[in-house]
């Protein structure tokens, strides 16, 4: 689907393109779409790199015009052992399963049946077992996953080049593509973020600090994917994704109640009503000072209704010092006991600031405390 091979002088393209896309339709074939990009190593599978891979793969998969209920799938291209697949290829698949939960695509494995046997057990949609590598490992003495799509068996040379040979349970029809969306830029993006969020001088790379009274949050626009270990929502059509209560109970703590609460928040930013697809991912940290560290990136996908030639990212960032607690009439060790509750609301409510042009931060923060039951006090004073 995308990257390229070889090195230096002999480094080519080998994405999958438009005009193949419509060549294989032409002469009455279907595709169904592989990724690989360094998936041909054991050390190249880890958590955060199944945040990547799913991003890219996503992104190119929706610019290609891939229709929904497409499965991608993903490839662990080595002979894995059995004590190897826990440290890495685990936390790699769940990822992919993860980020692609809300989406339009589902997730497929390419590799051992040993690989593929784990990925089932995963949530991984359909595997395409590498068993032409009979010599592996992976394949010896296991038995094929039940959601096997393709067995590739065999390879032989038709005009010199090599063909793989693949059997089909009929899972997997694969796909015809005869109509492609439309796309944008990120530069053209930038400048409409700019505008929705009220913030001058956004420029790649370049991280710019907005002043909220006591407070303060950076704004930094990225033309690159940022992987993130934090908790991941899913946004379509200008929504967060509806599984949002359960990964918030999950990954915070909070009740239902509470987290449609913030999802209300949420839903009412500006700047996320034109995301037609990507994801936000929260990430907080308490310094052995107390301060609270806060991280809110969306990466942007597709831009009222187009999808960008790159995936754009917008990061925004901010800390909460002890003094900011008493600013707020917060007791320091509640903030420590439900710091993810306190976090959360605090980078909601500084986006909802320069996003919606909220003048008080401090009233719509103890607001927001006191409707989900984490303070009790008088805000009349705010």
């Amino acid at each position: 689907m995308t990257g390229s091979v070889g090195v230096g002088k002999d480094k080519r393209p080998k994405n999958l393109t438009v005009a193949e896309i419509k060549r294989i339709a032409d002469g009455g074939l279907r595709l169904f779409p592989i990724y690989e990009d360094g998936g041909y190593e054991v050390e190249y599978f880890s958590g955060d790199q199944g945040v990547i891979d799913a991003q890219l793969a996503l992104n190119a998969a929706r610019k290609l015009g891939f229709p929904k209920g497409t499965t991608i799938y993903f490839a662990v291209d080595v002979d894995v052992q059995e004590g190897e697949i826990a440290a890495g290829i685990e936390p790699y698949i769940s990822a992919l399963v993860q980020m692609f939960t809300g989406s339009e695509y589902a997730v497929g494995l390419y590799g051992t049946r040993n690989v593929c046997l784990h990925g089932e057990k995963l949530g991984v949609k359909s595997s395409f077992v590498a068993d032409m590598s009979y010599g592996w490992s992976g394949n010896l003495g296991f038995k094929m996953p039940k959601n096997w799509a393709f067995d590739q068996f065999a390879e032989y040379p038709i005009g010199g080049t090599p063909i793989d040979q693949d059997a089909s349970s009929g899972r997997d029809q694969g796909v015809v593509i005869t109509a492609f969306p439309k796309v944008v830029s990120p530069k053209a993006v930038l400048k409409d973020i700019g505008k929705t969020l009220n913030v001058a001088g956004l420029e790649f790379g370049k991280k710019v600090t907005v002043p909220l009274g006591p407070f303060a949050i950076t704004v930094e626009v990225k033309t690159e994917l940022e992987p993130k270990n934090g908790t991941i929502f899913t946004i379509e059509n200008g929504k967060l994704s509806a599984n949002i209560s359960d990964k918030m109970f999950g990954d915070l703590g909070l009740e239902p109640v509470q987290s449609g609460l913030i999802m209300e928040k949420l839903d009412e930013v500006h700047f996320v009503s034109k995301i037609s697809a990507g994801n936000v991912t929260f990430e907080h940290s308490v310094g052995s000072d107390g301060t609270l560290d806060i991280t809110m990136t969306f990466n942007i996908q597709k831009y009222e209704d187009a999808y960008l030639e790159e995936t754009l990212a917008v990061v925004f960032g901010t800390k909460l010092t002890p003094i900011n607690y008493h600013q707020l009439g917060l007791d320091p060790v509640k903030v420590m006991k439900q710091n993810p509750v306190v976090a959360m609301i605090v980078i909601v409510g500084m986006i909802m600031v320069i996003a919606n042009g909220i003048a008080n931060l401090p009233k719509l923060i103890i607001e927001f405390l006191v409707a989900l039951g984490i303070l009790k006090e008088d805000i009349d004073h705010i």
